[in-house]
């Protein structure tokens, strides 16, 4: 038995990770018979749907898991009922109707369902599913046609070598009644998806939805020497300069990375920003120097300071500081920059 043997055909692997990457608040959505119900399973939690549900949280929290799973139908009615079970597509949708699809209609059911889908901007995945006793499966059609649109393919029955398909007491293992999975069967199922899945779990990685919060948006000090300041160059709009020693400012926000954007002075400034960031019952403390004395002239420039594996609440507070005794020049910050929807 080889879990990796399961994944037939990865697809358009740059597509799918793009739309991983898309937005953080990400939807999946399940579409098919009684196995993708749950059938089968001793109780709802053990379906192959609600233990991804409970691994893909952990990866991201702000993942949405749709279950439009109905019992008995086909790839035909569930091409018909498509907008009725999700009035807002979702971003993936998993595809799995291969032993249910044995009417004649069914092929042109199950190409129209995945046009659909791509058509209306939805990354399918095609699961396929098999009687334990007998094999009998109509993943072929499904996989030939999912070929064509270059769609990811999961087989569960390829998970299993001839020798073990035909040993009857194993598949009594995975399956009672010879067509719905038992709990280790969709644990099976399950095991075969987030192996998929991990291919492209660095999703949350990277710069791609890191977006910048114009420092004019942050909660500042209500004094005269924070002063919300549009510069004549392009690059320092919508900052706040910082001429006053203590606490300039605060965020609080939901995000795995925070940097910071801030003009860089040429010559000696004595004044720093310190960043102190919390998060859960940790603290962390940043100290940026924006003096450089090897400079041509001012330049916009953004730092990393902190990043976490996944989204986590967090606290920014940045205080300005000095090294020396001297009365330093304001302290340009053109803004933060986290983890936001694109």
């Amino acid at each position: 038995m080889d879990i990796q043997q399961g994944i037939i055909a990865v697809g358009n692997q740059l597509q799918l990770q793009l739309r991983l990457k898309c937005s953080h608040e990400l939807t999946i959505g399940f579409i098919g018979g009684s196995i993708t119900n749950g059938t089968g399973a001793s109780a709802s939690q053990n379906s192959y749907v609600s233990m991804f549900e409970n691994w893909v949280s952990t990866v991201n929290p702000n993942c949405r898991v749709i279950n439009a799973g109905i019992g008995g139908t086909d790839s035909e009615y569930g091409s018909l009922r498509l907008k009725r079970d999700f009035p807002e597509l979702p971003d993936i949708m998993i595809v799995e109707f291969s032993v249910n699809d044995k009417r004649a209609c069914n092929e042109e059911s199950f190409e129209t369902l995945l046009q659909k889908l791509i058509i209306c901007g939805v990354q399918p995945i095609v699961l396929e599913n098999f009687r334990y006793f007998t094999t009998e499966s109509y993943g072929s059609i499904h996989t030939k046609i999912a070929s064509k649109y270059a769609v990811p393919i999961l087989n569960v029955q390829s998970i299993f070598s001839q020798e073990e398909l035909a040993n009857e007491v194993l598949m009594h293992r995975y399956s009672e009644d010879g067509l719905h999975p038992i709990d280790v069967g969709h644990d099976l199922v399950f095991k075969l998806m987030k192996q998929f899945f991990m291919i492209s779990e660095n999703y949350l990685g990277g710069s791609y939805n890191r977006v910048l919060i114009p420092a004019k948006e942050l909660k500042t000090k209500t004094d005269t020497n924070v002063q919300v300041i549009s510069l004549m160059d392009y690059k320092f709009r919508d900052g706040i300069l910082i001429g006053d020693l203590g606490k300039s400012f605060e965020w609080n926000g939901v995000t795995s990375y925070l940097g910071i954007q801030y003009r860089r002075t040429k010559g000696d400034n004595p004044f720093y920003l310190e960043l102190i960031i919390k998060y859960g019952n940790k603290s962390q403390s940043y100290e940026l120097f924006v003096d450089h004395s090897d400079s041509h002239g001012d330049l916009l420039m953004i730092s990393d300071l902190w990043e976490a594996k996944q989204l986590i609440e967090v606290s920014v507070t940045g205080f300005l500081r000095s090294k020396g005794s001297k009365v330093g020049n304001p302290i340009y910050l053109s803004g933060l920059i986290v983890n936001g929807k694109v």
